[in-house]
């Protein structure tokens, strides 16, 4: 991040009235998103709650957490012509820079394979990039169809389809159902990807509590926000901590 170095620190207003209070809605956001998610007994019906939701909670985690590491790095908060909407983009930037940090030294294996596990998740990589379509523009999708208007992106719906094609591809079990026509396979592939999503927080605010964001707020940061069954997230055999 092209910050300004050497910056006032946050005032108390910034904090009381901004951080803080962003740390307890991210929180409740992308919490929704998640349980939305898990519960849908249509996806096709609720998808638009669920999009809205997600794509609000992941963009807020990114920034608080890239927000986050530019303060323990001498630097500024990023400003908002920085960021954008651009989930993506800033889920890979924040990798890259805990990759760099963890890369560093001083931290545990452990928290090396978290990092690793979701780094190799490829159903989390079609998810966010289907929540950064819906933010970017295509929650108005079907509105631009009427209006005979083409968005450059596309269909949010097609990339929610490649994560759902990605947990088909890492859980022979999700096939059998598919084949067999189980009735419960919606709600079972459901919860691989929100099992995604979830997997990914966790990495972020266990992170967090390790000191990789720092030792400040960044250990704040991830003991606000961590989910429910975060130290239980599945490890991926390949990147398991020796």
């Amino acid at each position: 991040m092209d910050n300004e170095t050497d910056p006032e620190p946050l005032s108390r207003m910034q904090i009381m009235g901004g951080l803080l209070p962003e740390f307890g809605s991210t929180q409740f956001v992308l919490g929704t998103g998640i349980r939305l998610l898990r519960e849908a007994e249509s996806f096709a019906r609720d998808k638009d709650a669920i999009f809205a939701t997600l794509a609000v909670g992941v963009e807020k985690v990114v920034k608080l957490s890239l927000g986050i590491m530019a303060l323990d790095a001498g630097k500024a908060w990023p400003t908002k012509d920085i960021w954008g909407h651009d989930s993506a983009r800033m889920d890979a930037q924040l990798r890259d820079a805990l990759r760099a940090r963890i890369e560093g030294g001083g931290f545990t294996p452990y928290v090396r394979s978290l990092l690793c596990t979701v780094d190799g998740d490829a159903v989390w990589a079609a998810v966010v990039e289907a929540l950064d379509i819906y933010a970017s523009e295509g929650r108005f999708y079907n509105l631009d169809v009427i209006g005979g208007r083409t968005q450059k992106r596309g269909n949010p719906d097609d990339a929610w389809d490649r994560a759902e094609h990605a947990a088909l591809a890492a859980d022979p079990s999700l096939v059998q159902m598919m084949q067999s026509l189980d009735a419960g396979f919606e709600k079972a592939l459901s919860n691989a990807i929100a099992d995604s999503i979830h997997r990914w927080l966790a990495m972020v605010t266990l992170l967090g509590m390790n000191g990789v964001l720092g030792d400040d707020w960044g250990k704040k940061f991830g003991a606000d926000l961590l989910p429910e069954g975060a130290t239980r997230v599945a490890i991926s055999a390949a990147c398991a901590a020796d």
